[in-house]
């Protein structure tokens, strides 16, 4: 009787972890960069007998081949980058990368410049970006959290800066001082990718919450069965 108690016990949580998963996935469905995951079982075991289920994994939907995850789209202006001696450029192309100094990582463009934000600081990044997103011109690293807004500027005319070479950009007197853009308009270059897996994916995740909330009913009625029996069972020994 202990056994059903932990065995429903063990399939209401693992059910409640799963829908919670659920629907997180449905109620980001539109936030941008965010990819769907996916709660993956297994069996909890006492010798060779099976006596519930337990969260083994959280996984999440991969990027087609190729894609940079750090590749951002820029409709107006100019991100803000510099070099390792701190001078200042500017440049419209956002293949970004992780540049690792010290141990510690850093959103820099493809030939090491570090891109700033709109304090004029280097950007930390964590180690792992699976879950970066990006919304409004404010960079989620970790997917939740304090938000990084990048530097975008621009100018009263961008087309007098002075090349300097590699995509970058430094003002002159014509160009004129950089203004910050207050609302930038800054997308994952990806985002149309990974909103149509999303989007064919939405049924699924309807479906599949609609599975879990039965199984989670079902497991509470079990524990709920366990508990009378042994009410029961307690009663007629009294």
């Amino acid at each position: 009787m202990i056994q059903a108690f932990y065995n429903s016990f063990a399939g209401l949580k693992a059910q409640q972890q799963n829908l919670d998963v659920i629907s997180n996935n449905i109620a980001n469905i539109n936030t941008p960069g965010y990819r769907m995951k996916r709660a993956e079982f297994a069996a909890i075991m006492d010798g060779y007998r099976g006596v519930g289920v337990r969260l083994n994994a959280l996984t999440q939907d991969t990027l087609p081949m190729g894609v940079n995850p750090l590749s951002f789209s820029l409709e107006e202006g100019f991100f803000v980058v510099e070099n390792e001696a701190g001078m200042r450029f500017y440049t419209k192309d956002g293949n970004f990368t992780l540049q690792n100094v010290g141990g510690q990582n850093y959103l820099a463009t493809q030939n090491g410049e570090y891109v700033l934000d709109v304090y004029g600081n280097r950007i930390e990044m964590p180690q792992n970006i699976d879950n970066l997103t990006l919304n409004g011109g404010v960079l989620y690293p970790n997917g939740d959290g304090n938000g990084i807004r990048l530097a975008v500027v621009n100018f009263e005319s961008p087309g007098d800066l002075a090349e300097y070479g590699n995509g970058l950009y430094q003002e002159t007197a014509n160009s004129g001082d950089g203004y910050f853009v207050n609302e930038p308009k800054i997308s994952l270059s990806y985002e149309d990718l990974i909103k149509a897996k999303n989007s064919e994916n939405f049924a699924r995740e309807i479906v599949n919450l609609m599975i879990t909330q039965r199984a989670f009913s079902l497991n509470s009625r079990a524990l709920q069965i366990a508990d009378e029996i042994a009410q029961m069972a307690n009663h007629l020994r009294g």
